[in-house]
């Protein structure tokens, strides 16, 4: 059966990783004599910057025509201290998307795209709170078609917008925070994607410390990435992604499975560890699952996902390094 119109005006919300959880260090593979570094929240403040990412998307779903997606996306941030803590205000500069090679203007992806958003840290960059998610869902449903405002709440209620971005931040920054690292350093970590329905289907994240980028006086690192669900070849899918052996992986808990969800890829970020500030990334993976098509049936979708990001800083010391 071919998926319906409301079910595939689902699938280009969905993509969205949810919550970061407990994180398992393995033993370092690298240079026993490499100097380690300490992963440590400290920007310079105040501090401006833009963020670009381009995201490219194929979604085949149901036996229906594939759906191919790109998007750019810029981002002003301001950050600033606030008390012991920061603050990091987003505003949206600007935004277009394609699909099937033409600008296309989705209504309800220009309420997200449009929203701006407040961060509120501590004094060790941790996030506390995340404040502008709270009428989101009301403003999306104003402009979605008549017959798909029912499918955004699991997706766009406040609650899931702030976990969403709560993730972002634990995943990008929060969970190497405090951690200390040199190059070989592992660290094992679990995720979630959230399904259109609003359940989560849990997978692992392996962060790999493979090597410092040394430029105008900062020593950045370089961390490679893998996201998978399949529990039982950790071991050889991060021996294979680092070409090299990798010692016993100590025991990792099951995650709950989710009947049809797979997901598979790998990605790359470059991050000045005394500060935590992002200069680069870039990451692509396959994800599928099953969504129910009619009363008794079920078909598969795959999303194909690119994306990349670059950071720009108005702060002349914090200016990122130029990547070959």
């Amino acid at each position: 059966m071919v998926a319906s119109s409301n079910t595939r005006f689902i699938f280009r919300l969905t993509g969205i990783a949810v919550a970061l959880f407990a994180v398992s260090a393995l033993p370092g593979l690298g240079d026993e004599a490499a100097p380690e570094v300490i992963f440590t929240y400290s920007p310079p403040t105040p501090l401006t910057y833009t963020e670009t990412t381009l995201t490219r998307r194929t979604i085949v779903a149901g036996g229906a025509p594939d759906i191919s997606e790109e998007s750019t996306a810029s981002t002003r941030l301001s950050l600033r201290k606030e008390g012991a803590g920061y603050v990091i205000s987003s505003a949206p500069v600007s935004h277009e998307m394609k699909r099937d090679g033409k600008v296309v203007n989705d209504a309800v992806l220009d309420v997200i795209q449009d929203t701006r958003v407040t961060y509120h840290l501590d004094a060790e960059g941790r996030l506390k709170a995340i404040d502008g998610y709270a009428g989101v869902l009301e403003a999306a449903q104003k402009v979605a078609p008549k017959d798909a405002k029912n499918l955004l709440y699991p997706l766009m209620n406040e609650a899931a917008l702030v976990e969403r971005e709560s993730v972002q931040w634990n995943t990008r920054i929060g969970q190497l925070l405090g951690q200390k690292g040199k190059p070989g350093s592992v660290w094992i970590g679990e995720s979630a994607f959230a399904m259109p329905d609003g359940a989560l289907a849990r997978y692992y994240v392996i962060t790999y410390l493979d090597s410092f980028v040394e430029q105008d006086g900062k020593k950045l690192a370089r961390l490679r990435l893998l996201f998978t669900n399949d529990r039982d070849r950790i071991r050889q899918k991060l021996s294979d992604f680092i070409r090299a052996d990798v010692p016993v992986v100590p025991e990792i808990r099951y995650l709950p499975a989710v009947k049809g969800f797979t997901i598979d890829g790998s990605g790359e970020r470059l991050i000045d560890p005394s500060t935590m500030l992002i200069y680069s990334e870039k990451a692509s993976r396959n994800v599928s699952w099953l969504v129910k098509t009619g009363k008794d049936t079920q078909s598969p979708v795959l999303v194909q996902e690119y994306r990349e990001s670059s950071v720009s800083y108005a702060t002349p010391n914090a200016n990122p390094v130029k990547q070959s």
